[in-house]
Parts: structure tokens; sequence; C-alpha cells
């Protein structure tokens, strides 16, 4: 005797075709939802007059002008990422948001140099609770860690300049800056260029780091060892 065929339920197929459908529709809708935030963020954007802004309306401008050629296009999307990641709006979102320091785990060398002035007794018999390179004059110094500036000294006696950083449980000092690119209050992100290395006094250009940790003067030198990808990984 011959086995009786299954006849599929029209309702059935009917449920199963209606439910793809739905499916699909969802989705063209988020992929609708989604195109709709970027052109928005992108409008907002270019309306803003900003130097980012101005960047993501000349990328639409030039993407819509391709002719299907994007060698170029993807070029230009890479250099104008380096200078939006360096933008200083971007480094004051950094600070916002920066997790607490660490000292031993989140410092930063603020400049690469010959150290001349180390922490500690020297050979004269002299007690230094800082370090000192020997740099460029003009070398571009950065945060060691992410921070408040609690003060920026203009000194009489020279055209030097000292900055004050609390950064948690640190004091953060940094001297014989020629240039000072951040005011009191202003919240500073971990690498973030504050400012031009310059002299101590009529000696060579120098760079003076000095940290407090709790009030107490600590070297700096082992604490930015350990900070680097070598040290970490070892």
């Amino acid at each position: 005797m011959a086995s009786a065929v299954k006849r599929e339920d029209p309702w059935e197929r009917y449920y199963r075709e209606s439910s793809k459908k739905k499916k699909r529709n969802v989705v063209q809708l988020g992929q609708a939802l989604i195109a709709a935030v970027l052109f928005a963020i992108v409008w907002g954007l270019g309306a803003s007059g900003t130097d980012i802004g101005k960047e993501c309306g000349r990328l639409v401008w030039q993407t819509t002008t391709m002719n299907g050629d994007f060698s170029s296009f993807f070029s230009d999307i890479q250099m104008t990422w380096e200078r939006i990641r360096h933008h200083p709006l971007v480094d004051s979102v950094k600070a916002v948001t920066a997790r607490p320091i660490s000292p031993l785990n989140y410092l930063v060398s603020p400049v690469e140099g010959e150290l001349v002035v180390p922490f500690g007794t020297a050979a004269d018999g002299t007690y230094h609770e800082e370090v000192e390179w020997e740099v460029a004059f003009g070398t571009p110094v950065k945060a060691v860690a992410a921070g408040k500036v609690l003060d920026v000294i203009r000194h009489d006696d020279s055209s030097s300049r000292s900055v004050i950083v609390q950064s948690g449980p640190m004091t953060v000092r940094y001297g014989y800056l020629s240039e000072a690119w951040i005011t009191v209050g202003d919240l500073v992100a971990r690498g973030q260029t504050i400012g031009r290395s310059g002299k101590k006094g009529k000696e060579d250009p120098r760079l003076s780091l000095s940290i407090r940790e709790k009030g107490t003067a600590i070297d700096p030198i082992p604490r930015l060892k350990m900070s680097s990808p070598k040290e970490r990984a070892e």
C-alpha cells in the first residue's frame, strides 16, 4: 500500500513566508535608522563649523564624486582619522573619561632625552627631589598621567614656566618649559602635549620632572620604566 504524501498546509506556508518578510522588513528598517543617524551626525558636524565637521563634509563631498575609485578616499580617511585622534577636543574627552591613576602602571615618559640629573643624592652631596633630561629646545612635553592643572607659574628671573598637575594621589611638576599650552583648571590626558621644553637659566635646554605621592617625593624613573610595554610584558 503506497504511503500517503503529506501535503503542505497553505496556511503554514503563508505564515512562514510572512515571518521571513517581517524579519526582512525589520532588518531594512534597522539599516534605514542607522543610515539616518549617521546622516544626522555627519550633517550636524558639518553644520557645526568645527575642524572635524569640515573634514566630514569634505569626505562626504569627495565620496559622491569618486565614480567608483575609492583608493584616494580610503587614504584620506586614514589621514583624517589621525588628525581627529590628536585633536584637542578628543584629548579633552580622554581626560574626562580617563580611569583613576595608578602611579605604578599608568605613567608615560614626558620626553625622550638623556637623563642628566637623577633623583637623590648626587656626587657633590646635593639632594635632588626631581629628575632632569637634556633635550632640544622646544621639544614637545607630554603629561605623564591624566589629571587637573593646579597652577601654571611664569618665573620672574627667566622666561621659563612650571606646570603643576594633580594626578590622583600624585602631584606632578614640570619645570623649565618655554611654552605652556594649558591653563589652571584644565583636564589633561595621559600622553597629551602640554607645552614645550625650555632652558635652565643659561645652561643647556632641559626638562625637569618631580613627583610627590601623597606629599612624599619619589623617583619617577622606575615608575616610567615599569609603565613601558616591554617592562609590563616581562
